[in-house]
């Protein structure tokens, strides 16, 4: 089969004679229709001397080929998978919490080679117990997005943004989109977005998951921001949620100022370096701050019935399409790499587009 592959740094290569899975009687395989680049395969890219040999990939969907051990599959089945691996025995997998399982660094596209991604014409998945059949009014193209979609909805639960709630979100990619999405979905009455990329900016307000989108280095922002969230924390209002989605210490920062009091912040964007914060804004005000890494499988189910009622997007989100071929899937990690980029989502398709 055709995959592609990590050579080492910035550097990807496309091997036609990649080795077919095996079937093995437990774990399900898969024909790849479409796979998602997130942020995470891109900083892979960045470090892949670690990674040679790689098949990255974990925002996926396919058809089933074999079920493996699963009462419940069969073949032709259109599925996604969770991007993890729990061992569903350990403490927190019996609570629920699978996405904190120690054994979920052990997954499909992410760590070891010995565990190929999704970007490729076939894959073996993680565990037949962490598969979604769809629902039949999506699309595998839409179904794709599920993964990061449960990002954003599990920003939003660690917060718990409820109705009423004024919800600021910092960055808008797709994380950012996808929190904002929920923080409607739960009820917020306000939703803001601050984002120094304005064309990022003008396609959150068109795809209209956020009431209003601010460049936090424009001059008079913040009065501006203040008169929309009840004349700002001297007045006794402020956001009462921040989701920061960016990894920026700048948007961290300036949001944490734009909080209420007893406001709550969640940090989902990633940054591998230390970050300055100024905690004495966090003890004066009494915020309380919760970080997240991946989510739990659980809320692929909240995310399907969301998308099959309409109340949220995933397939509007996509904005390149590009094939299962080397030159095109290098220029599309060296567009990402660039902070500079306007994409939403770039989605590989690796079937050929006409199984829906």
């Amino acid at each position: 089969m055709k995959a592609i592959v990590q050579e080492g740094n910035f550097k990807l290569y496309e091997d036609k004679n990649f080795p077919d899975p095996k079937p093995d009687g437990k774990r399900p395989i898969v024909k790849v229709e479409y796979c998602g680049i997130c942020g995470s395969d891109v900083h892979s890219w960045e470090i892949a001397d670690r990674t040679k040999g790689l098949v990255m990939g974990h925002e996926y969907s396919g058809i089933v080929v074999d079920p493996g051990d699963s009462p419940t599959l069969k073949v032709g089945d259109r599925v996604t998978c969770s991007p993890i691996t729990p061992c569903g025995e350990c403490e927190w997998c019996k609570m629920g919490r699978d996405d904190l399982c120690p054994q979920d660094y052990y997954s499909p596209g992410t760590f070891f080679k010995e565990v190929p991604g999704a970007m490729a014409d076939y894959m073996q998945l993680g565990k037949s117990a962490y598969v979604k059949k769809l629902p039949d009014n999506m699309t595998l193209r839409a179904a794709a997005l599920i993964e990061p979609a449960n990002i954003g909805l599990r920003a939003c639960q660690s917060v718990n943004v409820e109705k009423g709630d004024k919800v600021l979100v910092a960055g808008g990619g797709i994380i950012g989109v996808m929190s904002a999405q929920f923080a409607k979905y739960f009820g917020a009455s306000y939703v803001a977005m601050t984002e120094v990329n304005h064309a990022r900016a003008k396609r959150a307000l068109e795809l209209g998951v956020v009431d209003d989108v601010f460049d936090p280095t424009e001059e008079g922002v913040v009065d501006k921001i203040n008169e929309k969230i009840d004349g700002g924390y001297t007045k006794g209002g402020g956001f009462t949620k921040f989701l920061e989605c960016s990894g920026s210490p700048a948007a961290l920062n300036f949001g944490v100022s734009l909080m209420k009091k007893a406001g709550k912040v969640s940090l989902v964007g990633v940054n591998w370096n230390p970050v300055p914060i100024m905690t004495v804004v966090v003890l004066l005000r009494q915020l309380t701050m919760v970080g997240i890494m991946s989510a739990p499988f659980n809320g692929f189910d909240t995310v399907m019935k969301a998308a099959s009622e309409g109340k949220i997007k995933l397939e509007e989100l996509i904005t390149k399409e590009i094939p299962l071929e080397v030159d095109a899937v290098q220029a599309a990690f060296e567009e990402l790499h660039d902070p500079k980029n306007d994409q939403l989502k770039i989605m590989i398709r690796i079937g050929d587009g006409k199984t829906k």
